[in-house]
């Protein structure tokens, strides 16, 4: 190969370069504009809180207004006392990150700047009324359960009573009796559940009142409806 062609060779891998970066720059450009959000630009908006994840390689907030559901990178944000359902303020921005463990391919993300509860939820309101520990007991396969994980499906939990519409329920609620859950984990339809039996003891039997299932990865809720053999979505 002589110089002529060597040159020649550089030339197109220069162009072929510049016009993969200008590519990148402009799907980012539309990215932005698609999300109504200039990059960098802070932006403040109402939302329903879900869950703040710290147990990977990055902070996550999780919150939904309607029917949508949005992702944040939490970075050292802190949450406070703020719980699922409770109604709260978030500032944001759009911009570039680099994420754990994938930090070769910069992605446009949606960065939490600060979070702020403006309005108690269900679940807020039912801890301060209900004021009882719920008691739980697991078997064998879940005593590899982190602390975490078992506050993680506590506040699942809790959620699902504050806000059911089960009767027998709503009744032990108002009442403040006493309400605990089972833990398993069950498979269906190739989708990996974290199942709660929501009931409670009496004369060292175990009522059921409702089985609800928690999906992990999606922070789903979902009722089971026994008759039809489904699971409805919950919230």
């Amino acid at each position: 190969m002589n110089r002529h062609q060597l040159a020649c060779i550089l030339v197109i891998v220069l162009l072929l370069s510049c016009q993969h970066k200008e590519s990148s720059d402009s799907n980012e450009g539309k990215d932005s504009l698609q999300k109504g959000l200039k990059k960098g630009e802070i932006t403040t908006g109402i939302f329903e809180f879900v869950e703040y994840e710290d147990g990977g390689d990055d902070n996550l907030l999780y919150a939904k207004k309607g029917n949508t559901d949005y992702d944040f990178l939490a970075g050292n944000v802190d949450c406070g006392d703020i719980l699922r359902g409770d109604t709260c303020e978030i500032q944001w921005k759009r911009d570039t990150v680099r994420l754990a463990g994938d930090d070769d391919y910069p992605q446009l993300k949606n960065v939490l700047v600060s979070i702020k509860k403006i309005q108690n939820g269900n679940l807020s309101k039912f801890i301060k009324a209900y004021n009882r520990d719920l008691k739980y007991h697991w078997g064998d396969d879940q005593d590899a359960y982190s602390e975490d994980f078992f506050n993680k499906l506590y506040t699942v939990a809790q959620y699902y009573i504050a806000n059911s519409n089960n009767q027998s329920i709503k009744a032990r609620v108002k009442n403040k009796e006493e309400i605990e859950y089972s833990i398993e984990e069950q498979t269906r339809d190739n989708r990996v559940y974290e199942v709660l039996g929501i009931g409670y003891t009496f004369e060292n039997h175990f009522t059921l009142m409702q089985w609800v299932y928690f999906d992990v990865e999606n922070h789903k809720i979902y009722e089971y409806d026994l008759p039809n053999d489904k699971l409805v979505k919950f919230d």
